[in-house]
């Protein structure tokens, strides 16, 4: 069975929710107008939904480039 290692698992989980804690944080300063659900749903949407894919792509042994 395959284990991950405790330096990988929290990149994999550190990496994506502090990118977008950032983001959320900067746009939201910028754009005080937008919902904030509305923003956070926006940028979940943008940042968060390619990283799953791409691990879950890349735990069933599926790579895809995007370019």
């Amino acid at each position: 069975m395959y284990s991950i290692n405790t330096k990988s698992l929290l990149s994999k989980v550190l990496i994506p929710t502090s990118l977008l804690s950032l983001a959320y944080l900067v746009l939201g300063c910028l754009f005080p107008k937008i919902p904030y659900l509305l923003l956070f749903c926006i940028l979940g949407t943008v940042i968060l939904v390619p990283v799953e894919l791409g691990m879950i792509l890349s735990a069933s042994k599926i790579y895809v480039f995007i370019v």
